[in-house]
């Protein structure tokens, strides 16, 4: 009986990971396929995007998720921007961004041999450039490009805890839909962002959804 319980548990834990790693492979696509497609919109659609009028400022808040290049981590929080249009196709963009959670990180000992430790983590990001926008009714697609820092903090356990700063770049769009006068959603925000912690770079995936108050 222990034994068919032992086997279920393995069978329901497999089932988990490969859902997991599913969903994760799917926001990995996302944040590739969401910057070309607003691009190629942008390109489509560009001769008419003097159309629609754009609020002075925006300002976004909701859910963040970033993804490690390797899989060391999947991180949750929060991200939220705000930005000031200088026409109805171009603004001057803020993000700043936490997530948290926790990270496999490969450590090597006085030996030499190289063991894997989970490690509590947690990133914050900001980042300021440029945003395209093309302005409709209901649905405005967006790029932009970001620079700025990220600072990472390790907390725990000891062998690992520390915390250190890093440039950071981020190139990305998304989608916005109008739900009434000042109010709308962002459907997806998907970028792909680089740093430079330690002696390599890291390539990361930051997807983000939430409200816009617009003003």
């Amino acid at each position: 009986m222990e034994l068919s319980n032992s086997v279920e548990w393995s069978h329901t834990k497999g089932e988990y990971i490969m859902k997991r790693n599913t969903a994760i492979r799917i926001a990995m696509r996302l944040a590739a396929v969401v910057p070309v497609a607003v691009t190629l919109f942008f390109v489509v659609r560009a001769p008419s995007a003097m159309a629609q009028e754009a609020p002075r400022y925006e300002v976004f808040a909701g859910y963040g998720f970033v993804r490690p290049e390797g899989g060391q981590a999947s991180l949750n929080g929060w991200h939220g921007s705000f930005a000031a249009n200088a026409n109805n196709w171009l603004g001057l963009a803020m993000e700043l961004s936490g997530q948290y959670g926790s990270q496999s990180l490969a450590v090597t000992d006085a030996s030499g041999r190289v063991t894997n430790v989970n490690s509590t983590v947690n990133f914050h990001s900001l980042g300021f450039g440029p945003r395209f926008t093309y302005r409709t009714d209901r649905l405005s697609p967006f790029a932009h490009v970001l620079v700025g820092v990220s600072r990472g903090n390790w907390l725990r356990p000891a062998i690992v805890a520390g915390a250190e700063t890093s440039f950071a770049a981020a190139i990305g769009g998304g989608f916005d839909t109008k739900v009434k006068e000042h109010i709308g959603i962002r459907i997806i925000q998907a970028e792909y962002v680089r740093t430079h912690f330690g002696s390599s770079q890291q390539k990361s995936v930051r997807i983000a959804t939430g409200v816009i108050y617009s003003f």
